[in-house]
């Protein structure tokens, strides 16, 4: 089913993300973080459809692309960033 991702936390993993949130992750922790987001939290590279069950094909799907979504701003290119638009209050 869609928690198929569900990853058993640990320490290392509690003090990643608390040290994220304080703004002092080293990194080894904002790559643990960032990891712990997109592979088991979003299951982003897992198969997001449950035959015969649309509820957890949506909710698979929904994490999933909030996955997809933090990927595309690690991939965007460098060059790119010149041709973004600054944020508007």
């Amino acid at each position: 089913g869609p928690w198929s991702a569900w990853k058993e936390y640990d320490k290392i993993d509690v003090m990643a993300f608390k040290a994220l949130a304080a703004g002092t992750a080293n990194d080894s922790q904002q790559k643990r973080a960032l990891e712990i987001i997109v592979v088991h939290l979003c299951a982003t590279h897992r198969m997001s459809f449950f035959p015969g069950d649309t509820h957890a094909t949506a909710f698979a799907e929904g994490k999933r692309s909030v996955g997809r979504e933090v990927l595309k701003l690690i991939e965007i290119p460098a060059g790119m960033l010149d041709n973004l638009k600054p944020l508007e209050d």
